[in-house]
C-alpha cells in the first residue's frame, strides 16, 4: 500500500489504521489454529508479555535469491511502527484470517505429528499470502509473480522479541520460505522498505559485523541457526527435500 500522506505523522496514521483492520491467525505452540485478532493487538508488547493474553500468530519470512544465488535483503522503512529501519530478509509478513490463507492451517487434530505439532504438507495458505505480499512490498508485477509450487517451505520457528522502546514486539510462528526469482526487483514499495540489495553470504556476514546496522530479531535467529548451511547447498534446497523439516517447530 503506497503512502497516502507526505508527512511522517500521516504515514504512521495510515500504518496504524492498516494494522487495526487486518486479522491474523492465532495458533497454539503446536501451530494449531485457535482464533484470530488484529495485527495491532498482537504486536503490542504489553499484550505479548502478559501471560493471560494469547498473542502467538502465524507469520512467514521469504528469502528471495536471484540467478547468481544472491539473497535480497531489505531495510524496513523508518516509518514502520514495528522494527523501523532494521535490515532483514526479502519479505516478512503474515497470512490473514481468510479462507484462502488458512488453507491447510486448520487440519484435524488427527493430522498432528508425534510431537503434537500440526502437520503441514505444503503450507498452501502461507504461500498464497507470500505471493500477495511479494506484489505489495516488492512491486513484482502479476505476470512475474511466482506460483505456489515455486516456493520451498523449509521449516517453522517460534520466537518472541521486543522492539526498541518497549511498545511493540513479536510473538510469531514463522514459516521460512525460499524462492528463486530471476526478474529485476525495481518497484519496491517505499512505505515498506527504504533500501534493498542483493548480497552473497560473505557480504551478509560483513554487514552483520557492522555495529552501525540493525537487524530484525527473526532474521538474526534464522542466520544463526540455519541460513549458512542452507545457502551453501542452495541447489539442494530447491531440488531435494534434504533440508525440509515441515513437521518441526524450532522454539528459539
Amino acid at each position: 500500500m503506497a503512502a497516502s500522506y507526505d508527512s511522517q505523522e500521516g504515514r504512521r496514521s495510515t500504518q496504524s489504521d492498516f494494522m487495526e483492520k487486518e486479522y491474523l491467525i492465532l495458533v497454539d505452540k503446536h501451530d494449531r489454529v485457535v482464533g484470530k485478532d488484529t495485527k495491532y493487538a498482537l504486536h503490542r508488547w504489553s499484550s505479548i508479555s502478559d501471560p493471560s493474553k494469547h498473542t502467538l500468530h502465524r507469520a512467514f519470512s521469504i528469502f528471495l535469491f536471484n540467478e547468481k544465488n544472491e539473497l535480497l535483503l531489505t531495510q524496513r522503512s523508518k516509518d514502520k511502527l514495528t522494527f523501523p529501519a532494521v535490515w532483514t530478509n526479502s519479505v516478512c509478513s503474515h497470512p490473514l484470517y481468510l479462507e484462502d490463507e488458512l488453507a491447510e492451517a486448520a487440519l484435524s487434530e488427527s493430522s498432528a505429528t508425534a510431537s503434537g505439532n500440526q502437520l503441514v504438507k505444503d503450507a498452501l495458505g502461507v504461500k498464497r499470502a507470500a505471493i500477495r505480499k511479494l506484489g505489495h512490498e516488492l512491486g513484482i508485477s502479476e505476470k512475474e509473480l511466482p506460483t505456489v509450487s515455486q516456493f520451498r517451505f523449509l521449516t517453522r520457528m517460534h520466537y518472541t522479541a521486543p522492539a526498541e522502546g518497549g511498545e511493540w514486539g513479536e510473538d510469531e510462528m514463522d514459516y521460512i520460505l525460499f524462492l528463486r526469482h530471476t526478474h529485476p526487483v525495481c518497484n519496491v514499495n517505499r512505505e515498506e522498505s527504504q533500501d534493498e540489495r542483493f548480497v552473497t553470504l560473505p557480504e551478509l556476514q560483513r554487514m552483520m559485523a557492522d555495529p552501525a546496522l540493525k537487524w530484525s530479531p527473526w532474521f538474526a535467529k534464522i542466520v544463526s541457526n540455519f541460513l549458512p548451511q542452507w545457502w551453501a547447498e542452495l541447489d539442494a534446497v530447491f531440488t531435494t527435500d534434504k533440508f525440509v523439516q515441515s513437521e518441526s517447530i524450532h522454539h528459539l
